[in-house]
């Protein structure tokens, strides 16, 4: 077994933020379609790239040419547009439905084949499709990819997070290539990726998640894109010697009308996998890029990995670093609000470089303090800048000095006045008995006299008011 890797998977928000994770019957499609145009041998990880692509756009024209009545979140491989469009290639496709190859369960050991349609297990399933068929989808738990066989070798193209050994990896997993010399290989793998839970281990039992499907993928059409543009628009179906020859077109073309089978025909139709139904509105599309962008802006492993990719390209790469620096530069004399803040990022970045050098190296200091001597003392603009600056720092200070001490006026003329109301409201109503020391508190110019005639004063004024009895 062998496994080539992509950079990247179906679920990149970055690349696909519209269809994100969805896309996985075109993704399967195409890479069927570019196997049997480039051998899968010859493929490389740009090749994965390419389909995964490709695969977004075939889902994207197919996804909009459904009617608006439409609700389901995935698509089958008979709703897809029949053409796939890559840079030198047009290939045209079907889906032969009636010859759909169906099991209830991926750990079934034998094939049922009662009066009904034909339950295969998956060993057979594979076995009898790769009898008829070279190429076709495979789907099982809402997962779609594409399974090959080309020059005696099977071959597993998936597009979603897979590891180095080509199982399910979460972290770090991206779209692979899976080539295996046997089929058992290929049925062993399939096993390990789609058995769901411990009691679909069991090969007796069966849930809708074991469920599975193949569907038979036929190439009507290859069309050379770069034939087209020499022959002055001229079309040809001429293909390259790494992919299939018109005879071989022709013959898949015919199998659609007349397949050959070892059992009987299945009148199954795909399986269309279990799934939430949701409204397919324009407010829908919108709310599924506002999470996106959301869930971009929010998770920072995600700006660094994109940030990570791109610094590595740029180091490695001399043909991205060139057409970067190309744009930067045109980018930089057109747009205006672009140039500052490129200038002041510069700047930024300058001058944090320069506080560090200052703090860390002693001759560069000590360089720069006599320069900036030697400029203040000859160069007359530099200081009158400098004595601006000054006066506008100190100026500054002096203001939020004032306003500190206003504050702090401010609340100590509150707290006097809120503690001369009480002392007037404790003033109005005389006590019937007071010591000295209160009454100097709070009478200090009157004497002790005084005072006493005051306190009698008040009592009498008491004694008339209260009714007597």
């Amino acid at each position: 077994m062998r496994v080539l890797s992509g950079t990247f998977d179906q679920s990149d928000c970055i690349r696909f933020s519209k269809y994100c994770g969805r896309q996985c019957t075109a993704n399967a499609v195409a890479g069927a379609c570019k196997a049997n145009v480039v051998n899968p041998s010859l493929w490389t990880s740009q090749t994965i790239d390419e389909c995964l692509m490709t695969g977004n756009k075939l889902f994207e024209l197919s996804y909009e040419l459904l009617p608006t009545t439409f609700t389901h979140l995935y698509l089958r491989p008979d709703e897809l547009y029949s053409t796939v469009s890559f840079p030198e290639n047009e290939i045209t496709f079907q889906v032969a439905v009636n010859e759909v190859f169906d099991g209830t369960s991926i750990n079934s050991i034998a094939t049922v084949n009662s009066d009904g349609p034909t339950n295969y297990c998956l060993h057979d399933a594979i076995l009898c499709f790769f009898h008829n068929f070279n190429s076709g989808i495979f789907t099982s738990q809402v997962e779609s990819i594409a399974v090959m066989k080309i020059e005696n070798q099977f071959y597993l193209f998936d597009a979603h997070k897979r590891g180095k050994n080509g199982l399910r990896d979460g972290a770090n997993g991206t779209a692979v290539l899976v080539c295996f010399t046997d089929i058992n290989e290929l049925v062993i793998h399939l096993k390990a990726l789609y058995t769901c839970c411990r009691c679909c281990s069991a090969s007796t039992a069966s849930c809708i998640n074991c469920q599975f499907s193949i569907s038979p993928l036929l190439i009507t059409n290859v069309k050379n894109i770069t034939d087209v543009s020499l022959n002055n628009g001229t079309e040809t179906s001429n293909v390259s010697h790494k992919g299939l020859s018109k005879l071989e077109i022709a013959r898949n073309a015919k199998k659609i009308k007349k397949p050959i089978n070892f059992f009987k025909k299945s009148t199954k139709c795909l399986i269309r996998p279990t799934e939430v139904k949701y409204e397919r509105t324009l407010d829908m599309k919108a709310k599924n890029v506002e999470q996106m962008c959301k869930r971009y802006n929010t998770d920072v492993l995600v700006k660094e990995t994109k940030a990570k990719q791109v610094r590595e390209k740029y180091q490695n790469d001399e043909s991205f670093r060139e057409s970067h620096s190309k744009k930067m530069q045109q980018k930089y004399k057109t747009n205006e609000s672009f140039k500052i803040s490129h200038s002041k990022k510069m700047q930024e970045k300058m001058r944090e470089k320069m506080q560090e050098k200052y703090k860390t190296d002693e001759s560069f200091r000590t360089n720069h303090k006599t320069n900036m001597r030697e400029k203040y003392q000859t160069n007359k603009d530099y200081h009158d800048k400098l004595l601006t600056n000054v006066k506008n720092s100190c100026l500054t200070i002096q203001g939020t000095k004032r306003k500190s001490n206003y504050q702090s006026m401010y609340h100590a003329s509150k707290k006097k006045i809120s503690l001369q109301e009480r002392f007037n409201e404790q003033k109005k109503e005389m006590p019937t008995v007071i010591c000295t020391c209160c009454a100097q508190l709070f009478f200090k110019k009157s004497t002790v006299h005084e005072l006493t005639l005051k306190i009698d004063k008040s009592l009498r004024i008491s004694d008339k008011s209260s009714p007597r009895k």
